[in-house]
């Protein structure tokens, strides 16, 4: 997970998370958004297991290729959909093809 969210800083494409914390025993994340990725970066392409989102915005006349960008991937585990328009939530997540959308 560190190394995607490294990778996407040196890419320039994220603001880098508040701060990384170790302890002997393990390693804490913060949550981190990720912005302005695009469909070719790793962190679209592949899954990443911890607090990490790639926040891709669109609008009503985007649908049909934000659903293309985020079904072009061969993983599919999971994926979220966040708008204040809930019948634009419900249309998009429809078409996702993932294991669990919310």
């Amino acid at each position: 997970m560190v190394g995607y969210i490294e990778t996407g800083i040196a890419e320039g494409h994220i603001s880098p998370p508040v701060g990384l914390l170790r302890s002997a025993a393990r390693l804490l994340c913060p949550p981190t958004v990720l912005t302005n990725t695009n469909p070719r970066m790793k962190v679209e392409q592949e899954e990443i297991f911890g607090p990490v989102v790639c926040a891709v915005p669109f609008s009503d006349e985007d649908l049909e290729r934000i659903v293309k960008r985020a079904n072009d991937t061969i993983y599919g585990l999971a994926a979220s959909v966040w708008t204040q328009n809930l019948s634009q939530a419900h249309k998009v997540a429809r078409s996702l093809r993932a294991g669990t959308v919310w």
